[in-house]
Formats: C-alpha cells, structure tokens, sequence
C-alpha cells in the first residue's frame, strides 16, 4: 500500500485556491476600471488647473477638472494618469460619472481602459492557467499516491 503525501496535496489545494481567488479578484478590478464606460452618464468637464506633483521617481502631472451635472452642481475630479502633455488649461474632455456617485467620475481615456482591460485580462488568464496546473498537479498525485 502506497502512502499519501498528504503535505503535497494540501500545499496544492491552498495554491490552487489562492489563484482562484486571484482570479476572481482580477475579474472584479476588470469590471471596476470599466464600470464608468458600461454604466456612467458622460459630461463635458473642463480642466481647470495642472496639478504638480514631485517625486523620487520623477514630476507627474493630473488634470483639475470641472464639470456640472444635470446643469445643478458644479463638482470636480482630479485625472488619474499623467495627462498633462495632451490638455491645456480651459480644454474641454469628457467626464463618465455614476449619476448617484458624481463624485466618483473619472476622464474618459480609451487608452487607458484598454490597457488596463488588458494587463488585468492578462493576470486573470495567468492566474487562472496557474490554478488549473496546481490542481492538476495535485490530482496526479493523488491518482499515483492512491
């Protein structure tokens, strides 16, 4: 009678387990970078000041931007990428906010949702690939063990 490595099998369940839960995780910041381009309303904001930022890896640069909602309330987000070099001061860009969450809007930048959408797409696929082989592993084991 062969014995179980019993170790092995359980080190195989937590990876295998942990990578599933990466994977899922992966998927939730896929549907939250592009949550704004499937649910928001759009609105035209204007950037109002270039904000600076300093340090040890370099100056960053993020947009001060306006925007009404509904013609009401004037409300204000700050761009999330270093968007300085492609807008001056009073351009016009569109914003996507949740109209229950204005305050919650961002900068509608295609590129960034693609990339994104990718390099999380990327993690998801790698973290899922990788979950699968540490079951697979695991399974032989169990199939030469048992």
């Amino acid at each position: 009678m062969l014995r179980v490595n019993w170790k092995e099998r359980i080190l195989a369940s937590i990876a295998t387990l942990l990578l599933f839960i990466a994977f899922i995780a992966c998927c939730v910041w896929s549907y939250q970078i592009a949550a704004p381009y499937l649910l928001g309303a759009s609105a035209q904001g204007e950037v109002v000041e270039i904000l600076k930022y300093t340090s040890k890896d370099g100056d960053f640069h993020r947009l001060l931007v306006e925007f009404l909602v509904s013609g009401e309330k004037k409300h204000r987000l700050i761009g999330q990428s270093n968007e300085e070099s492609h807008y001056k001061i009073g351009a016009t860009v569109k914003v996507l906010y949740d109209p229950k969450d204005p305050e919650a809007a961002v900068i509608a930048d295609p590129t960034l949702l693609f990339v994104g959408l990718f390099l999380t797409g990327l993690l998801a696929v790698l973290f899922f690939a990788g979950g699968i082989l540490a079951f697979r592993r695991s399974w032989r084991s169990y199939k030469t063990s048992g």
